[in-house]
Formats: structure tokens, sequence, C-alpha cells
């Protein structure tokens, strides 16, 4: 169980980086887009994908403490 936890909290730290790092960079090219709607289009999918991920990363956690009897991180 101590593997398990270990290793669901490195993937929960993955996964906020990604998140946050895809947040960033998606803001940072809408910001310097200047107008272009390629790129200010590149930058709104990278944030949704980024969102995405979040919300799909919290189905996965809620799932996990559903199956799990007691939950996996209480």
């Amino acid at each position: 169980m101590d593997l398990l936890m270990t290793i669901f909290n490195w993937l929960s730290m993955g996964v906020a980086i990604a998140v946050v790092g895809g947040i960033i960079y998606g803001g940072i090219t809408y910001a310097t887009s200047s107008g272009d709607t390629g790129k200010t289009q590149e930058a709104v999918k990278r944030i949704r994908d980024a969102v995405i991920a979040l919300v799909l990363y919290f189905a996965m956690w809620a799932i996990l403490n559903w199956l799990l009897p007691g939950g996996i991180f209480n």
C-alpha cells in the first residue's frame, strides 16, 4: 500500500506540473499571438487540453476511491 501511495503522489505532482505548465505556456502563447488566429487557436487548445487533463485526473482519483474499499487516499 505504501508503494501505491508513493506512485500516486508522484503521479499527482507530475499532473500538477504538466497542467500548470500547459496553462502558463498557453497563456504566454495567447498573449504574444498579436492577433494571429492560428497562434490564438493553438493557445486556446493548449489551455483547454490542460484543463481536460486535470478533469480526467480528478475523475480517475474519484473512480479509484469508489472502487477500492476504504478509498485509496485515506
